[in-house]
């Protein structure tokens, strides 16, 4: 050794032992088993529900753009349109007139409702549909309502299947479907998740006195 060197036998350790790598290791399982649990119980059909209606959006939209700007519900069924329908409710029968543009009447159906899928067109009634239309949608007017989860409400029953939403009304949504909340696509295509105070401030935004919709 040379002089005016002290010796050091303890060095300055970098790497970790087995037993702090363990402990680590039981410490990150115990974080992922409370974190997982609480992530499961997240809602997962929403998201789905909103790519139906999207697609349902799209469709009546080309339909429009084939149509002189017009959907369905304002064209004749000699026209191929569904305005003759309008009256009586009978939501389906305005998505069979988007059928063409629809891939499947699967869509139809919100993955978190309890309705049956159709198996094809030709079976399709109000029975299997979970999304009602909007009559007074028009694609120059982004904030009008064009379609929508079933459980929505005004406080009061449906008159030969259509409902009325005005803005002097306890619009909202029921415990349906999404407990108390819903889904909402605009004339514009673009689609909303929406709390009951949030769809009432949506129908003012559209600056109608009303809104009539199908309910399936």
């Amino acid at each position: 050794m040379m002089p005016g060197m002290k010796s050091n036998p303890v060095r300055n350790r970098t790497a970790l032992t087995l037993l702090e790598v363990l402990a680590m290791t039981v410490v990150a399982a115990v974080l992922v088993g409370m974190v997982l649990p609480r992530l499961n119980r997240r809602p997962r059909h929403r998201p789905s529900c909103i790519n139906h209606l999207k697609q349902i959006g799209l469709a009546f939209r080309i339909f429009a753009t084939d149509s002189g700007g017009l959907f369905p519900m304002k064209i004749p069924t000699h026209s191929f349109g569904s305005e003759e329908y309008v009256h009586g409710g009978n939501a389906f029968r305005h998505f069979l007139a988007v059928s063409n543009e629809l891939s499947s009447p699967k869509l139809l159906v919100c993955p978190q409702d309890k309705r049956a899928e159709a198996t094809n067109w030709a079976t399709l009634n109000n029975s299997h549909v979970s999304y009602f239309v909007g009559f007074d949608a028009a694609e120059e007017e982004p904030e009008t309502i064009l379609s929508g989860d079933r459980n929505v409400t005004n406080g009061t029953v449906p008159f030969g299947q259509v409902l009325v939403l005005r803005t002097n009304q306890p619009v909202g949504w029921t415990a349906e479907i999404h407990k108390h909340g819903g889904n909402v696509v605009f004339g514009d295509g673009h689609v909303d998740q929406l709390t009951s105070a949030r769809l009432r401030e949506r129908l003012k935004a559209a600056g109608k006195a009303h809104q009539r919709v199908a309910i399936p």
